[in-house]
């Protein structure tokens, strides 16, 4: 634990962020979680207990945020299927669908038949990335909780979208039965029964929606460098000049790769710092990639010297 910090003291820390937390006052659990988080070390039960908590309490207001302390969950309890899944839920508020997909899928195999991972991966593949193979997860969902009135919705919403009316207005009816003064189900019913116009979907998803960036390379550094990019924020434009420099480096002759996020935020730091001119701590890109510092400025310098990097290089330049 950090230095000066004593059991004792550690453990009244904990005591005050779990009493915070009952509390229902968000501005002093946020208080109480970030003054644990720093006294407690790194990798303990107390540091990843703070790090949940911040992040289901985030979520909503602040996924981004949310986002960096669950993959601290999940990086130090990989068969967490909780925070796999409230991880999946940042991602998704962040409009990024694919690596959403990714979380509830995995939390799904660690806890499977879990009705909401079905429904919120069925969601997701549904309204945020059209795809056919929803179906099959709202579908699950619907069976595990038959009496989810906003489950079986959206079943009938992705049915419907499918063009099995009768099977979705059978799944309508279900859900208005169960909760008859709900607007949404009405509207939704609505919509069936006039055969389901793309234009007029209530749920406001008439084109398909589309992730901030999206990468289906099978390329394993193309997709952490999308990843890790598109979780910062960056534009689809300074993800691509990121793909082509790490293109470009991969030409030079075969990159050995063991672990993709160490080379993605090599190439991050790269375009940012060296290309751009950018003054950011390496530690800020080691810790967002989840990478050892010293791992990062190898790769970095192994880059800079192979592509003979220098500022405002016009290869890679906005």
């Amino acid at each position: 634990m950090p230095q000066g910090v004593t059991s004792a003291q550690l453990e009244a820390l904990r005591l005050r962020a779990e009493r915070a937390l009952g509390a229902g006052d968000t501005e002093r659990q946020h208080e109480a979680l970030e003054e644990l988080l720093a006294s407690a070390p790194e990798a303990g039960d107390d540091a990843i207990f703070a790090h949940r908590h911040l992040g289901e309490s985030l979520l909503e207001t602040d996924p981004w945020r949310a986002a960096l302390h669950l993959r601290h969950v999940v990086r130090a309890e990989p068969r967490d299927d909780v925070g796999h899944a409230l991880l999946g839920l940042s991602h998704a508020l962040l409009g990024n669908y694919r690596a959403s997909v990714g979380c509830f899928r995995r939390a799904l195999s660690l806890a499977p038949k879990n009705a909401f991972y079905e429904h919120n991966l069925g969601h997701i593949l549904d309204l945020g990335l059209d795809r056919p193979s929803a179906e099959p997860h709202l579908r699950g969902g619907r069976e595990s909780s038959p009496e989810h009135h906003e489950i079986i919705a959206s079943h009938a919403h992705c049915l419907a979208r499918l063009g099995r009316f009768d099977e979705a207005r059978g799944a309508i009816s279900q859900a208005i039965a169960l909760r008859p003064n709900h607007p949404g189900h009405r509207a939704l019913s609505r919509w069936i029964a006039s055969g389901a116009p793309p234009s007029s979907d209530p749920t406001g998803s008439d084109t398909p929606s589309a992730e901030r960036v999206t990468s289906d390379s099978a390329d394993p550094v193309e997709r952490a460098i999308a990843w890790g990019m598109t979780l910062a924020e960056a534009s689809p434009r300074d993800i691509a000049r990121a793909q082509s420099l790490w293109t470009a480096f991969r030409a030079q002759g075969p990159a050995r790769v063991r672990k993709p996020e160490v080379l993605a935020a090599a190439v991050d730091y790269a375009l940012a710092c060296v290309v751009d001119g950018h003054r950011i701590e390496r530690l800020r890109f080691a810790e967002h990639y989840g990478v050892s510092t010293s791992a990062l400025s190898a790769r970095v310098r192994q880059l800079v010297s192979s592509l003979g990097l220098v500022e405002s290089d016009p290869r890679f330049s906005a």
